[in-house]
């Protein structure tokens, strides 16, 4: 910030917000006129992995115009993940679960299920997580998902994490494939829905 002393000179103080924490967590966090430090690690034991979302809000009371230069919700949603499927009790879970469940808000359009360490432990195997908006129970088929003016979204998806271990560089190392599925009446389509972006 830059501020006028009154006598002819000015003055400038900063500071600085980190967004993410190393694990793509978000925050918002003042670190204040620190230097921004950014540290790469390669582990070939485990990869962090976690689905990517974005919520796209409306806003019907506003003019076209408006709407078109911004996509951003400034209204907040909740969101939730879980695991399914014949792996779900052994899933692993971000710490911010209860219940196994993970329930998250949305940053403007970003929503951030957080992400896992997927270990050899886990190589061979397939998680599957279902995600979808968290709905007031007021809202439902018969008025729309409509409750207090706003309509929600009772779309679900499914991504599947396969996690195997490939060879980089003559290294066996963890890797993860993630793949989208729309949940249409309860089945998850055939084709996989292009990754959110």
């Amino acid at each position: 910030m830059v501020t006028d002393n009154g006598d002819g000179t000015l003055s400038a103080t900063s500071s600085m917000l980190m967004t993410a924490d190393d694990r793509g967590n978000a925050l918002n966090e003042d670190v204040g006129d620190r230097v921004a430090k950014f540290k790469n690690t390669f582990d070939v034991n485990s990869v962090y992995a976690g689905p990517v979302a974005h919520k796209y809000y409306d806003d019907k009371t506003e003019t076209a115009t408006w709407r078109a230069a911004t996509r951003s919700p400034t209204a907040s949603f909740r969101s939730k993940g879980y695991p399914v499927g014949e792996n779900a009790k052994s899933a692993p879970m971000p710490g911010g679960a209860t219940g196994g469940v993970l329930t998250v808000g949305n940053v403007g359009n970003s929503v951030n299920y957080q992400q896992v360490e997927f270990t050899r432990d886990h190589v061979g195997h397939t998680y599957t997580y279902m995600l979808e908006e968290v709905i007031p129970a007021e809202a439902n088929a018969d008025n729309g998902y409509t409750y207090q003016g706003m309509t929600y979204d009772p779309v679900k998806y499914q991504v599947e994490f396969v996690v195997t271990a490939q060879e980089v560089e003559g290294v066996s190392t963890v890797h993860v494939a993630k793949t989208y599925y729309k949940v249409v009446d309860g089945v998850p389509e055939q084709n996989p829905t292009p990754r959110p972006r």
